[in-house]
C-alpha cells in the first residue's frame, strides 16, 4: 500500500465532497418529475443518521443525544457499522486508519448528522479511496472476472425462450446473482454456488415464483421499463431478463452507473460487453435500432442513484416510462418508499416500482420493516411491486 496520507486532512475533504452534495440535495428542484406525492423535503434514503431508529420514540431520543453519548450513542452505532462494511472486506488488509475513524466519528462534525446513511457511504467510499488507493476501489479485475464466470453459467441456455416459465426463471436467476456483490464479506467464496443456482433456475431445474402482481404491471408489451443496474456478474443475468423483455414488445432503459465504484457496472462497461458477447447480439442489434438505451442517472460515481442530482436524461426517462424495475439494495434504498423524521413520511413515485434484490445487510433489511414492504429476513430475495 503507498504511504498513509494525512487522515486529519482527508477526513476533512471528505467530509466536504458529501457537504457539497447534502447541500445540492436541499436546494434541489421540486421532484415532479418522479413523485406523485410526499416529496416536499425529499431525502433520497429511509433515515438520515440523527433520525435513525425503530419508532418515533427512538428517533426522538436519537434526535436529542445524538453526537453526545459518543461510542455509546445510537448515531456512533449507526456510522460505524458502515466502517465495519467496509474494513471487515478481506481485500482491506492493512488498517491502520480504522481506529482512527473510529476514534474521530465519535465527535462528528455537526452537519454529518444531517447526512442519510447513503450519504455516509459515499463518503466510506472516498474515504477508503484515500486510504487506500483509487486502482484497488475500482475492482477492475474483480468486474472482469464475475462477468465471464456469469457468461460462462448461461452455456447451453436458450435466452430466446420467452414463454412464462422461462420469464420467471430468468427473473429469479438475476435475484439470486445480487449476492455477487463486493460488499458482501465472502462474495468470493460464495459466487460459485452463486451461479450454479442461477443456472438452475434458467435451465428450470428450480420452480421460480414471480408474484403475479409483478407480470401483471408489464402488461402485454409495448412498454418502457427503466431497468436500474447494480453489480458486475448479476448484470449478465439481468440482461437475459432485458432480452426476454425486449421479445415481449417492450423498450428498455438500462441505467448503469457514470464511473466505477466498487463492483457496480457502468455504462462504458455495458456497451463495450454487449456487443463483444456474442450471446447477447439480439441486445446489440436493439442498441442499434434504440429499442435499448444506457444511460446513466448521475454524472459521478454513485451507488443506487441521487435523485436530487439526477441528470436531464434521466429525468426525461423517468418521466416517460412506465415502469421502474430496481436491482440491488442501493438502488432500493436510493429510490425510498418512506423518509423518517419524528414521523415517516410516506412517498409515493409516479410510475409503479418493481424490487429485484437480495437482503444482504442489516441497514437495509431495517429499512425494509420500516417501509410499507415489512419485515424480512437477511439472505431472503426479495421480487415485488410497490
Amino acid at each position: 500500500m503507498a504511504q498513509t496520507p494525512d487522515l486529519h486532512q482527508l477526513f476533512d475533504s471528505c467530509v466536504q465532497s458529501i457537504e457539497d452534495m447534502v447541500s445540492s440535495r436541499k436546494g434541489a428542484d421540486p421532484y415532479d418529475w418522479i413523485i406523485a406525492s410526499g416529496g416536499e423535503g425529499f431525502i433520497p434514503d429511509y433515515f438520515t443518521i440523527q433520525w435513525f431508529g425503530r419508532s418515533f420514540i427512538e428517533r426522538g431520543i436519537n434526535f436529542c443525544l445524538a453526537n453526545h453519548l459518543g461510542r455509546f450513542g445510537v448515531s456512533y452505532k449507526i456510522v460505524s457499522r458502515f466502517v465495519a462494511l467496509f474494513y471487515d472486506l478481506p481485500i482491506f488488509q492493512d488498517k491502520r486508519h480504522r481506529e482512527w475513524l473510529l476514534q474521530r466519528l465519535r465527535q462528528m462534525p455537526t452537519g454529518m448528522l444531517a447526512w442519510s446513511l447513503v450519504e455516509f457511504f459515499m463518503f466510506m467510499e472516498r474515504w477508503m479511496r484515500g486510504v487506500f488507493s483509487l486502482e484497488l476501489m475500482s475492482f477492475k479485475a474483480v468486474k472482469a472476472q464475475l462477468n465471464q464466470q456469469a457468461i460462462s453459467a448461461l452455456d447451453g441456455v436458450d435466452v430466446f425462450d420467452d414463454t412464462s416459465g422461462a420469464f420467471a426463471g430468468a427473473i429469479v436467476a438475476a435475484c439470486h446473482a445480487n449476492w455477487l456483490d463486493i460488499i458482501v464479506p465472502d462474495m468470493l467464496d460464495r459466487q460459485d454456488g452463486v451461479l450454479s443456482l442461477a443456472r438452475s433456475y434458467l435451465m428450470g431445474q428450480q420452480v421460480s415464483v414471480v408474484p403475479s402482481s409483478v407480470i401483471d404491471a408489464l402488461g402485454d408489451g409495448g412498454r418502457l421499463i427503466m431497468v436500474e443496474c447494480d453489480n458486475s456478474g448479476e448484470v449478465i443475468f439481468d440482461l437475459v431478463v432485458v432480452l426476454k423483455l425486449l421479445l415481449m414488445g417492450h423498450r428498455v432503459v438500462m441505467v448503469a452507473k457514470f464511473a466505477p465504484i466498487l463492483n457496480d457496472v457502468t455504462v462504458s462497461d455495458l456497451l463495450d460487453l454487449i456487443p463483444h458477447t456474442p450471446i447477447f447480439s439480439y441486445l446489440s442489434t436493439a442498441l442499434q435500432n434504440g429499442t435499448l438505451q444506457v444511460i446513466s442517472a448521475n454524472n459521478f460515481p454513485m451507488v443506487g442513484k441521487y435523485l436530487p442530482l439526477a441528470t436531464n436524461e434521466y429525468q426525461k426517462m423517468a418521466e416517460i416510462c412506465d415502469l421502474f424495475w430496481l436491482k440491488g439494495q442501493a438502488n432500493f434504498q436510493t429510490m425510498p418508499l418512506t423518509n423518517h423524521g419524528l414521523l415517516k413520511r410516506p412517498i409515493r413515485y409516479r410510475k409503479p416500482v418493481v424490487l429485484n434484490f437480495i437482503v444482504k445487510t442489516p441497514i437495509v433489511g431495517h429499512c425494509l420493516a420500516q417501509s410499507q414492504i415489512g419485515k424480512v429476513k437477511l439472505g431472503d430475495a426479495l421480487i415485488g411491486l410497490v
